[in-house]
């Protein structure tokens, strides 16, 4: 998958593999790797300190999703501008609308590939 990755970004931007590689695939896989290391972390119940008027009970921060996030991304760098806001939308709990841009058409094409193939299309759509 990463050599058609690669490919596309040199199809439609010029780029070499080597450097599409660097600038945008590996850059996104290494934030994807950062956010599953840390999402259990980051999901956990946070306790904050409580009024006095409030006590003896406990007060809490606890993250839940927002809902629906719309992510459209750049022509110039298709992967990185689309599926690393895209990741963090998914951590987050949230269903996503994924945009590519369309003046990257071969770009668009692998990554409509890459989300029909590993994302549950009912959370999670290309448009």
């Amino acid at each position: 998958m990463k050599d058609e990755l690669c490919e596309a970004l040199e199809l439609d931007l010029g780029r070499g593999k080597f450097y599409g590689f660097i600038t945008e695939v590996f850059g996104v896989r290494a934030e994807i790797e950062h956010t599953l290391h840390g999402l259990d972390q980051w999901m956990k119940r946070e306790a904050v300190d409580t009024p006095i008027i409030l006590a003896p009970g406990k007060c809490y921060i606890t993250p839940e999703p927002l809902g629906v996030v719309c992510v459209m991304s750049a022509w110039n760098f298709p992967y990185v501008t689309l599926l690393g806001p895209v990741q963090n939308a998914i951590a987050a709990g949230n269903c996503v609308l994924i945009k590519p841009s369309e003046m990257s058409p071969r770009c668009s094409i692998v990554v409509t590939k890459l989300c029909e193939k590993y994302l549950d299309q009912r959370f999670y759509k290309v448009i």
